[in-house]
């Protein structure tokens, strides 16, 4: 399932990409300047003049093990 979710969350930050340019950081939880204040497995992130954007993939519980994050943040 991990595989899947991970594929998608690659999906999801080429579309942002396509639009915002290569992300600021892009990384897993482990990789050095991963956020230490995110939880989340892996992140993309972009810091724009107006707008900080964040494609997140996040483990949950097993109820919801993986899910897909966007964030616009002004």
């Amino acid at each position: 399932m991990l595989t899947e979710f991970s594929r998608k969350f690659e999906e999801v930050t080429a579309e942002v990409r396509s639009t915002r340019g290569d992300p600021a950081f892009i990384g897993k939880y482990d990789d050095g300047g991963f956020p230490v204040d995110c939880d989340a497995v892996m992140l993309a992130s972009w810091s724009l003049s107006d707008l900080h954007v964040m494609v997140a993939l996040k483990h949950e519980d097993q109820g919801l093990p993986f899910r897909i994050v966007l964030k616009l943040l002004q």
